[in-house]
């Protein structure tokens, strides 16, 4: 399997600013690297934040207009966005087994 390519949600060296200081803050705060359960749930949490701020009220169809008009998010796992269907359209980390680890390679962004 060595030199083999394939895609997942995260990797702890993706090269991202944004990525790492959220890292690094995970890293002072619990002293552990994080895993991409913890980064997808901060995405989640920070769209879910950014849906409620735009919004006057907070009820289900707001939140649902909120993330609507979000637009492109650059999230720690990458970037996302709505595009009408309510499914969210989501980079995709290419990581490649080096020396039996797995490696950043690339973002696939749509």
């Amino acid at each position: 399997l060595e030199g083999s390519f394939f895609s997942t949600h995260y990797a702890p060296d993706i090269e991202s600013e944004k990525a790492q200081a959220f890292i690094q803050a995970y890293r002072e705060a619990y002293g552990d690297t994080p895993d991409d359960v913890a980064a997808l749930t901060y995405d989640a949490f920070g769209l879910l934040f950014k849906a409620i701020t735009t919004q006057p009220e907070v009820t289900p169809d707001a939140v649902r207009n909120g993330l609507r008009s979000i637009g492109r998010y650059e999230g720690v796992t990458g970037a996302m966005e709505y595009r009408g269907s309510g499914d969210p359209v989501k980079s995709a980390v290419i990581l490649q087994i080096q020396n039996g680890d797995f490696h950043f390679y690339k973002l696939a962004n749509p």
